[in-house]
């Protein structure tokens, strides 16, 4: 019987410009701050004073719609789908955000 050859190759070490590198960098830092705010929103939304709270929902929402929108231009049927979804939840939050009820002011005992 005939044994295979086992064939080693040698990986040869690339190297990368710097340029290259920090564009990689700045471009996950990007995307790590993309998905971490939503994240952080939730436990935010829990401890934030309710008007800190409710500005920063519905700016935070209005501005995650915009770059949802703006990527699913061009894209295929089911991510479309998918981000007409992730917009319609991000309009409740606005709209649950901008109707967060106030406190009815304290009636006088007259």
């Amino acid at each position: 019987m005939i044994k295979p050859k086992t064939h080693r190759t040698k990986l040869e070490p690339s190297n990368v410009n710097v340029r290259i590198k920090l564009s990689a960098l700045a471009f996950l830092l990007g995307t790590t701050a993309y998905i971490v705010i939503p994240s952080l929103m939730v436990f935010l939304s829990l401890i934030l004073r309710p008007r800190v709270n409710r500005i920063a929902n519905i700016a935070l929402s209005v501005l995650y719609a915009l770059t949802i929108i703006a990527g699913a231009i061009g894209e295929w049927n089911y991510y479309i789908l998918g981000s007409a979804i992730e917009v319609m939840a991000l309009a409740a939050i606005v709209y649950y955000a901008w109707t967060w009820p106030t406190e009815a002011p304290p009636t006088s005992m007259t």
